[in-house]
């Protein structure tokens, strides 16, 4: 079974596992970049959910609520704290917040491609369906959280 894995499959992991060991050092960063990551997660979680489910409108609905909820309320979860705008960058300290976050985007997606690969009747089970989007949708939403709360802090002292 592990051999139908394809080698990007790997390799994608470990860069991630890079990544996220990379955010969990303290760094300067523009509020521009952590945007272009929490766009490219939203697009990674929403194409996870409408290539494995379709155009279903309950997987989507339940998707953007879970993304919604996440970055408007998920400011406690994922947010980092003790920033400090220097300049026109940002100051975050170091947090393992992105890695897990990264990490679990990565195993949902996993899991769904795994379904599809067997062809699973669990892709078509309504309890599997409304989770999985509603995880994707939060755990994509967490990068929004953390894009939000850097931008906020990069505008309050831009106008102050």
């Amino acid at each position: 079974m592990l051999a139908s894995i394809p080698v990007w499959v790997p390799v994608l992991f470990l860069g991630l596992v890079f990544l996220g060991y990379r955010q969990s050092l303290p760094r300067a960063v523009k509020p521009g970049t952590l945007v272009a990551v929490a766009l490219a997660m939203f697009g990674f979680s929403l194409y996870g959910v409408v290539g494995t489910f379709g155009a279903e409108p309950l997987a989507l609905l339940l998707w953007a609520a879970a993304y919604a909820i996440a970055v408007f309320l998920g400011a406690t979860f994922f947010a980092p704290r003790g920033l400090a705008a220097v300049g026109t960058s940002v100051h975050v300290p170091g947090s393992w917040v992105p890695l897990v976050l990264l990490l679990a985007i990565f195993a949902a997606k996993f899991a769904l491609g795994f379904a599809a690969g067997v062809r699973s009747p669990l892709l078509h089970h309504f309890g599997f369906i409304t989770t999985m989007s509603a995880v994707l949708g939060a755990l994509s939403g967490g990068f929004g959280a953390r894009a939000v709360a850097v931008h906020r802090c990069a505008t309050a002292t831009s106008a102050a």
